[in-house]
């Protein structure tokens, strides 16, 4: 035997020089035990989704409603399963379990864009403001409260003022009903 056996049980040595084993073979055995203890058969959608506490939002929606007021739906991730999110990039972007790999190799691996760039706030009085100057144009202008879900006026006031968060349809009418008492 060898100077440095390989004990494998009690009964069982493996002298270096006429091993069965090799070293290699070993690390691919302790790499399947590791891979087997977890789950194998991960879905594609870890890529696109980012977790946060028991809801999964969407990278690429983050992305692309980086710079308005939208945000991306949060997926609930207390039923366990991933049938959403596969549907969500699926009709959305065609990413399919199929082609995700490619669409990875076209993009990088999609980034929250907001977690990335902190956002700007409007302060109180200026969000004030603004919303009052939207309001007195909705009355002057006999625009319908639509107008606010427009994505070029939404642009328009999101390019004015980064961090103004456009006020919903209830704050308006609640406004344009005291602008008419």
């Amino acid at each position: 035997m060898s100077s440095s056996p390989y004990t494998f049980s009690d009964s069982e040595t493996i002298d270096d020089t006429n091993s069965t084993i090799s070293e290699s073979d070993t690390i691919i055995q302790n790499q399947r035990q590791q891979i087997s203890s977890t789950r194998k058969n991960r879905s594609h959608t870890i890529f696109f989704f980012r977790v946060d506490g028991d809801f999964a939002y969407c990278k690429i929606c983050e992305s692309n409603f980086a710079n308005t007021n939208k945000r991306a739906y949060g997926y609930s991730r207390k039923g366990g399963n991933t049938t959403n999110l596969i549907a969500h990039l699926r009709d959305k972007y065609n990413i399919t379990k199929n082609n995700y790999s490619e669409y990875l190799d076209e993009h990088e691996e999609p980034i929250a864009e907001l977690a990335n760039h902190p956002s700007t706030t409007c302060s109180p009085k200026r969000q004030e403001l603004i919303t009052r100057k939207v309001t007195a144009f909705i009355i002057k202008n006999v625009q319908p409260l639509f107008v606010l879900q427009n994505q070029a006026f939404q642009d328009l006031l999101l390019t004015c003022e980064p961090g103004y968060k456009i006020p919903c349809d209830k704050s308006i009418k609640q406004m344009l009903f005291l602008a008419y008492t």
